[in-house]
């Protein structure tokens, strides 16, 4: 995916704290009956063996799934398989759900450049497949977290990703909160420029271009703030805050 460079003064320096002594009460509880998650197919499968407890702890669909009362066979023989799936990305999310964070990127990842005459990074493409796995997966924590890594790689790289939209637009259905992520990168990312080289793309997701009409609308009538929306270290773009369940933060 193409990337787009931004000035290091856009964004206000996150740090987030991180708390290694913590009560035993805290420890995460993740039993001792493991299930086998084949993903893939052919030479490619891999099988991963996770807590059941975490999977049910982190994803709705494993929680029906391996429900014991349900009929699902998956429950009976605690062996699910997603032969659709990347290996790869999955493995993404089998670390997310060992240590809370996203290990995604690659050395090789920037090479090239793209119709807009900017370095290719394919890590934004992979965590947009992330975030739609999460999205299959009924996993609220996983998704909020791939979110927040796309911010953290807007801030440290000084680059945005003109066509993050795409993949999540064409393959899944963005939830309100990541696509007020998305519809925030077009609206005070993109320049003249960008508009006229890809702008015509958006023709295709007509309920996605009316939301950036109507947040450019606001932005003309109260002005264009001091800070990006995502400057600061809250859950502005976090799914949990529509659904109620915990911020994948406290859980690890």
């Amino acid at each position: 995916m193409a990337t787009l460079k931004r000035t290091a003064s856009d964004d206000i320096a996150r740090t987030t704290p991180h708390k290694i002594r913590r009560s035993a009460a805290e420890a995460p509880k993740t039993g001792t009956r493991t299930v086998a998650v084949h993903v893939g197919s052919g030479t490619e499968k891999r099988t991963f063996d996770i807590y059941q407890d975490t999977l049910i702890r982190h994803s709705e669909f494993f929680k029906a799934a391996l429900n014991p009362s349900s009929n699902w066979m998956e429950g009976q023989q605690r062996s699910v398989s997603l032969p659709e799936d990347c290996p790869q990305n999955f493995e993404i999310l089998f670390h997310f759900l060992n240590t809370g964070s996203i290990f995604a990127s690659k050395e090789d990842d920037i090479s090239g450049t793209s119709s807009t005459s900017c370095p290719l990074d394919l890590e934004w493409g992979r965590l947009t497949e992330c975030w739609a796995l999460g999205q299959k997966l009924l996993s609220t924590t996983y998704k909020d977290a791939v979110v927040d890594t796309i911010i953290e790689k807007m801030r440290t790289s000084g680059r945005f990703c003109s066509n993050l939209h795409e993949y999540p637009c064409q393959n899944s259905t963005p939830s309100r909160a990541f696509r007020k992520l998305l519809v925030d990168v077009v609206v005070y990312r993109w320049s003249q420029k960008t508009w006229a080289e890809i702008g015509d793309g958006l023709s295709s997701f007509p309920d996605f271009l009316l939301d950036i009409a109507r947040a450019q609308s606001k932005i003309s009538k109260k002005g264009f703030p001091t800070t990006l929306p995502w400057a600061g270290d809250d859950c502005t773009y976090h799914e949990h805050m529509d659904d109620g369940t915990p911020c994948y933060k406290t859980l690890f």
